[in-house]
């Protein structure tokens, strides 16, 4: 199955501890969970401020837009984040701040349940046509340009801020003159 999501569709609301907003892109729970097995969401960081804590989960943080920001975790650690389109990952599990550099930033985060799903990012430049192996699922989220998705059975156009979901996929095809996408692969434990 492959699936569209535009950027309308995504489903506003509040960090888990209210101190900032986020759009949900796409996420998958387990039946009769509440809490998500995997969930792709953007957020805006608007001040300085503590990132909400998620238990068991991992997360794959990327700057989209923003001057940088540095991750201040509990015990000392410093992740600086000063380029865009440049995935972090780290534990979800440790209390952290975001100090930013130089005003607002817009980010696009991956997380997945530990244990459960293991996941990996790469952001691809695509000019011409190119095949990459989707795996179980893959999320895509258009950085720049447009991009043509097929599965061999089913096209959609990715626009710069849309995101695509491919479930149950080995081989996708990637389209476009010059088009630059976050591709997360995810897969099952």
């Amino acid at each position: 199955m492959l699936q569209l999501i535009r950027q309308s569709q995504f489903i506003e609301g509040r960090w888990r501890n209210g101190m900032g907003v986020s759009w949900e892109i796409a996420a998958e729970r387990e039946e009769g969970e509440r809490e998500f097995s995997w969930r792709l969401a953007k957020a805006r960081i608007d001040a300085d401020v503590p990132f909400s804590i998620y238990p068991g989960m991992d997360r794959i943080f990327m700057q989209l837009q923003g001057n940088g920001l540095d991750l201040e975790f509990e015990g000392g650690r410093v992740l600086p984040v000063h380029e865009s389109f440049v995935p972090h990952r780290f534990s979800c599990d440790v209390p952290l701040n975001c100090k930013l550099l130089r005003g607002p930033c817009m980010d696009l985060n991956l997380f997945t349940a530990r244990g459960r799903f293991r996941s990996e990012a790469n952001v691809v430049r695509v000019a011409g046509q190119q095949e990459i192996q989707a795996g179980e699922t893959a999320v895509f989220f258009g950085l720049e340009g447009s991009c043509r998705i097929s599965d061999g059975t089913t096209s959609i156009d990715l626009a710069e801020g849309d995101a695509a979901v491919a479930r149950d996929h080995s081989k996708v095809i990637l389209s476009a003159e010059n088009a630059l996408l976050f591709w997360g692969k995810l897969s099952r434990v």
